[in-house]
Parts: C-alpha cells; sequence; structure tokens
C-alpha cells in the first residue's frame, strides 16, 4: 500500500483516503470507543466527552420534542470527530476550517453509510445546530461553571431551574461529581 500523507490507522481500519472515507473505512466500536475519550473545550478536566455531549443532545431533542430524525442526528452530530478531532469553533473560526468542515461532512456521509442510516437533511443539520448551541450554553454554565454571558448569551428562554434540570436529566449524577472535581482542580 502507498503510505500517502492522507493515508490514516483509524482503529482496526487503514483509511486510504482521509479526507474522501468511504463507509467501509469506519469501525463503528473505535468510533464509540474514541468519541468517549476526547474531551471538549480543548480537554478542559471539567468539560464532558463528545460522546456525553451527543448523549446531552439526544436527551435534549427528545425533551423539546423534536422529530425522530433530529433526536437520532443529535445523537451523531459529532461522530466524524472520532476521525477529524474535536478543534474548539473558535479554533476552527481563527483557521478559516472551510476544508475540516467538508471533511468532517465526508465523515458524517461514511459514517451513515456504515450504520445504515439516512443522511441528515438540511433542515435536520439546521434543527440539530440550534440543540448544539443549547447543549454548549448549559455545558458552559452547568459542566465548565462559566456565565453564558462569556458566550454571548445575554437573555434566556429559560429559568435557571429549568436549565440545570435539562442539564441534570442528560448527564448522571456521578460525572456531574466527576465534572465538578474538575472545575475544583482548576480553581474554579
Amino acid at each position: 500500500m502507498d503510505m500517502t500523507s492522507r493515508t490514516m490507522l483509524l482503529g482496526s481500519i487503514m483509511v486510504e483516503d482521509i479526507a474522501n472515507p468511504r463507509p467501509e473505512d469506519v469501525d463503528l466500536q473505535f468510533m464509540a470507543y474514541r468519541l468517549g475519550t476526547i474531551v471538549r473545550f480543548s480537554g478542559h478536566p471539567a468539560a464532558l466527552t463528545v460522546e456525553e455531549h451527543q448523549r446531552l443532545c439526544r436527551h435534549l431533542a427528545k425533551r423539546l420534542c423534536y422529530s425522530e430524525a433530529v433526536i437520532e442526528w443529535a445523537g451523531l452530530h459529532d461522530a466524524h470527530e472520532y476521525a477529524t478531532g474535536d478543534l474548539a469553533t473558535p479554533l476552527q473560526r481563527g483557521i478559516d476550517a472551510k476544508s475540516l468542515h467538508s471533511v468532517q461532512r465526508a465523515w458524517d456521509a461514511a459514517i451513515c453509510g456504515a450504520m445504515g442510516i439516512a443522511f441528515p437533511t438540511p433542515a435536520t443539520r439546521i434543527e440539530v445546530g440550534v440543540i448544539d448551541r443549547l447543549a454548549l450554553v448549559l455545558e458552559w454554565q452547568w459542566a465548565l461553571g462559566r456565565d453564558p454571558q462569556e458566550l454571548g448569551v445575554t437573555g434566556s428562554l429559560l429559568t435557571a431551574s429549568q436549565a440545570r434540570d435539562l442539564f441534570d436529566g442528560g448527564v448522571p449524577a456521578a460525572r456531574r461529581d466527576e465534572l465538578r472535581h474538575g472545575r475544583i482542580l482548576l480553581g474554579g
């Protein structure tokens, strides 16, 4: 095999072209493992993993009565990060990550193919984007212990109690305790 700069080992599969994956390039077992090890917010000790974030998004979509297609995609929308990694949004903006987004969409298609599910429609992606932003605010406040105003969020459609209830419903109590210890580690 010609080892080009776009060849990459992901789990048990040697992916010949990381930018153009095929369904057979997806190692679902490794994907599940990897998403459970990638910690969001650049590895912040009080942050959720990508898998936990997706579970929270799925929970939010269910609680807010979105369609089944939105609920399904909310639980998978960042699965491509098992191959691309989790780059914080400000970093993506700073490096003008258009190529990265193209590769992420290609991985989305390959993952959908490997799982035998429909590729999300543009409308589904938009709705999941709303849920993803809500999860970001909840994680920012209730996992990282930060003020949502730091994200530019000045008002809320939810009370603090409602927001906390949504977060707590999507993150098990034992994990919330671990997140609190991560904040303490950083003096928060």
